[in-house]
């Protein structure tokens, strides 16, 4: 992860090549910036529900009318293609990710429609993965942050303390199958955050979203959710995740 100003860039790395960069700031991607609205998008661009990729050939995604609201695919060149990130509430785009379509069709963020098999699923042990959730834990708060900070938020510290709890929500409910505030034996946040000190306490959960940057975009397009991670009151945040499980845990300090 890098900055532009305050603007971060992700960048994503495969044997020595860059195959996917995710950028928030206003460069220009083909006729796209961040922060151009998607009304003039739609003037400018075909928002296909239909997304062949013809250097993966046989293989289609259909994106639902919701997929073309908030998260549209561009192409680009022919190994190449473009998302969009739309914030519903301000209707602008708030980041475009830039990804090679073999590895869009690793991700597979759209339903899929292809004949033959689909290429294997690359596995990951488990020091593998515990890096990519520590690497996944770094993005979501620093995406917090520069988000809040954006939209007139004070940003947030970090409390390792709810960060041990939320991983440990979302190991949970990665394992035990269940996507829930409340865990099967009923025990909510309330219970989770005993012997912590604070004052007021809020959560927000995604599961299966392909990385932070699209968890966030979840977040931010859902109201409630958008209201935890913009509330001027937090002040801290405990962020865990594990398997695409992501939970953060915001807390009012006393």
């Amino acid at each position: 992860m890098y900055k532009e100003g305050e603007a971060p860039i992700l960048i994503g790395m495969y044997e020595g090549e860059a195959v996917t960069a995710v950028v928030f700031h206003r460069v220009k991607h083909g006729d796209v910036r961040v922060g151009d609205s998607y009304q003039t998008i739609g003037r400018r661009e075909t928002l296909q529900r239909k997304f062949p990729l013809p250097s993966e050939d046989p293989y289609t995604f259909e994106l639902s009318e919701e997929d073309v609201r908030t998260r549209p695919l561009l192409p680009l060149e022919e190994q190449w293609s473009l998302q969009l990130y739309i914030d519903t509430v301000t209707e602008k785009v708030s980041a475009v990710r830039l990804i090679r379509n073999d590895f869009l069709l690793r991700q597979q963020p759209y339903r899929l429609v292809y004949n033959g098999a689909l290429p294997a699923a690359e596995y990951l042990d488990r020091e593998e993965w515990e890096a990519v959730q520590e690497g996944e834990k770094a993005q979501i708060f620093a995406l917090t942050n520069y988000i809040r900070k954006r939209e007139g938020a004070d940003e947030l510290k970090e409390h390792k303390e709810a960060g041990a709890v939320a991983y440990r929500h979302s190991e949970d409910m990665a394992r035990s199958d269940y996507f829930s505030h409340h865990s099967p034996d009923g025990n909510g946040l309330k219970e989770r955050l005993e012997g912590i000190s604070y004052t007021r306490a809020g959560e927000n959960l995604a599961a299966r979203y392909v990385d932070p940057t699209a968890a966030l975009n979840g977040w931010m397009n859902s109201p409630g959710h958008r209201k935890a991670l913009l509330d001027t009151e937090f002040t801290h945040v405990g962020i865990g995740v594990f398997r695409m499980h992501y939970t953060q845990n915001f807390l009012t300090l006393p």
